[in-house]
């Protein structure tokens, strides 16, 4: 091997070992901002998780205000007949003749 051969082998050889650094540190950065985006990623998924409402507990909370309406509608339906039973006793004494 001549001296011109010896340079051109350590040449691409240097060259070869630049292009891997070159390729490890590319490498390294993209799995370093790929690790950033998971990691915002993740965390946006927890505050969503943490104020999502599961659907059995709102299921539950929807039964008990249609029960809680249901008992409201029924009292004010007794309550309406309540007064209009007083008022017709009181239309019916005010109704007759004074004695």
């Amino acid at each position: 091997m001549t001296a011109n051969d010896v340079s051109w082998m350590v040449g691409a050889v240097i060259a070869l070992v630049t292009m891997i650094g070159g390729i490890i540190a590319r490498d390294r950065q993209l799995a370093r901002m790929i690790q950033d985006g998971d990691e915002k990623l993740h965390d946006r998924i927890n505050r969503v998780r943490e104020d999502m409402v599961h659907r059995s507990d709102l299921d539950g909370h929807i039964q008990r205000l249609d029960k809680s309406v249901g008992e409201l509608r029924t009292d004010i339906r007794e309550q309406g007949k309540e007064t209009t039973r007083r008022l017709d006793a009181l239309v019916t004494l005010l109704s007759k003749p004074p004695q």
